[in-house]
């Protein structure tokens, strides 16, 4: 028996909202971490020196910048209203602004009028994507789904591989960037199992979302030129290569596929919770050094924000995924939530005894925002007998 889910006006508004949520949660937390608050008298000053155009900024503030509301921009292309996305547009544009002037209170951070423009820029860029993107969509005609909300979803997933293969999506055609881009695969001696089995969970997800996505209509053979594709390009954008470990990870995902018809999602499933495990936990030398972060990305951000995003997209990808999987299965939110989160915070917990390690509760407040945020996906189920509508393996 397959649970097949339908879909309706109602529950697609409230998963857009969701979204807005999040996504304005995580755009106040990046801008104001780590909120360390300090009094502070305003001032006409305050107000010239919001004005004032940052001299020199570094590129990783120019990324982070732009990028913080690269998704805000995006949610505005959905189903709206035109009033109601010029007042979300202005909306989004006032609180850059607000927050570049809370920052003022928080000495962490440095207030400037040039990273509100970028932001502002980010909006932009997010919606011409976003609108663009629909156009396309509509063109390409109507996908047969009994609940489109899950091409939404698997789609944006595998958004999320494809901005960590490329990350930071700035085009080259430096020979020299190329020619560091290709060296990795003259040093296959070096390579790692860890890195192979993690770089294989990643695209065999990535093949199983496509099942679910705009791509669904898509054969094995179109499926594997793609992810051909999407690896030949790596050494074409900056300070990025093409690593033994990835090539052989891709290898492998893609032999059953070629061979034998897509995996089963429980076997991708597993694959990708063993990956999960391993990661987390090697080289498996432990001696206790205790120590646990509880504010959530304290770990990440405080460093160099340019290396820290990476790593933090590929735990949205594979954390999202491991929940969409988990529910798409057939479990229900709150034992989703259970299992997933305690699994989570359970590896974090043991990282204690691993130097090295950062643990912090951030992986599991990801589980728990996942799942919150695609439980309107999984709300109405009725059984239907096996091969109608969609099946689940």
């Amino acid at each position: 028996m397959n649970p097949a889910i339908e879909s309706s006006p109602p529950e697609r508004a409230r998963l857009h909202r969701h979204l807005f949520g999040l996504v304005l949660v995580l755009v106040v937390y990046g801008s104001l971490f780590p909120f360390h608050y300090q009094a502070h008298m305003p001032s006409w000053a305050d107000g010239w020196a919001l004005l004032r155009p940052e001299a020199h900024p570094s590129r990783s503030d120019l990324l982070g910048n732009l990028l913080l509301f690269v998704p805000y921009g995006l949610l505005l292309a959905g189903p709206m209203p035109p009033s109601r996305r010029l007042l979300a547009l202005l909306g989004g544009a006032a609180l850059a602004l607000g927050l570049q002037y809370l920052q003022f209170w928080f000495p962490d951070r440095v207030p400037s009028g040039t990273d509100a423009v970028l932001n502002w820029v980010g909006i932009a860029s997010g919606l011409g994507a976003g609108l663009l993107g629909a156009l396309l969509m509509q063109r390409s005609g109507p996908l047969d789904l009994p609940r489109p909300q899950f091409v939404l979803v698997a789609s944006l997933l595998m958004a999320l591989w494809l901005l960590y293969r490329w990350f930071p999506l700035v085009p080259t055609l430096d020979v020299q960037n190329i020619k560091n881009g290709l060296k990795p695969l003259l040093q296959w001696r070096e390579m790692g199992a860890v890195d192979v089995l993690r770089n294989l969970a990643g695209w065999l997800v990535f093949l199983r979302l496509a099942r679910y996505s705009w791509l669904q209509r898509w054969g094995s053979w179109q499926l594997a030129a793609l992810c051909l594709a999407v690896m030949a390009a790596e050494p074409f954008f900056a300070n990025n290569a093409i690593s033994p470990a990835n090539v052989v990870g891709l290898a492998l995902a893609l032999a059953p596929l070629l061979r034998s018809g897509p995996s089963t999602l429980m076997v991708v499933t597993g694959v990708l919770a063993v990956s999960i495990v391993v990661a987390a936990l090697s080289p498996f030398e432990f001696r206790w050094v205790g120590g646990f972060l509880w504010i959530p990305f304290a770990g990440s951000l405080g460093g160099d924000p340019i290396r820290a995003i990476p790593p933090l997209i590929e735990k949205f990808y594979l954390l999202g995924s491991m929940v969409f999987f988990v529910r798409y299965l057939g479990t229900s939110h709150w034992l989703t939530v259970l299992t997933l989160g305690g699994f989570v915070l359970a590896l974090e917990l043991v990282q204690q005894a691993l130097p090295g390690r950062t643990p912090e509760i951030t992986d599991p407040l990801l589980v728990l925002g996942m799942a919150w945020l695609m439980r309107p996906l999984f709300e109405r189920v009725r059984v239907y007998p096996q091969g109608e509508l969609m099946p689940l393996v």
